[in-house]
């Protein structure tokens, strides 16, 4: 067990690298691939593996596709840094933008692991308030 979870850790970090270094590839393909090959997989692998894998390669890709992003100025969907980072790559400074957008997603991840605890009960407040009316608010 413990084997399978270092290899789908790994191996999530590896694809997780070359989606974020690579412009144009995404980990929502990664994701649509194991969907395509799921029935096969699960013969082969437990479910966890698949979330550990999954888990692993959005959090790296998040992480490196601000190098490409800056570098090229190329990017897949985090706008908003390329054109401040590209004019950080244009005074020399290029390192340094992408030092901060990685400080800045290590914060968010932070953030958003300290709010998960309190999402989970107001979510379930949430829904349970909107049970009634959730075929309405799917509409608008």
């Amino acid at each position: 067990m413990n084997g399978m979870i270092f290899f789908s850790l790994f191996f999530g970090i590896f694809v997780g690298t070359i989606t974020g270094l690579i412009p144009g590839l995404h980990a929502n393909l990664v994701a649509t691939i194991i969907l395509f090959y799921s029935e096969w997989l699960q013969s082969k692998f437990e479910d966890y593996a698949f979330i550990i894998f999954l888990l692993s390669v959005g959090l790296t890709h998040t992480f490196l596709d601000s190098v490409a992003s800056v570098f090229l100025g190329i990017s897949d969907d985090n706008v908003l840094n390329v054109l401040p980072g590209h004019k950080l790559v244009l005074q020399g400074r290029g390192y340094d933008a992408v030092r901060y957008l990685l400080i800045g997603s290590f914060l968010s991840v932070l953030l958003a692991l300290s709010i998960v605890p309190l999402l989970v009960f107001v979510i379930r407040i949430i829904y349970d308030l909107t049970l009634g009316y959730l075929g309405y608010i799917l509409l608008i």
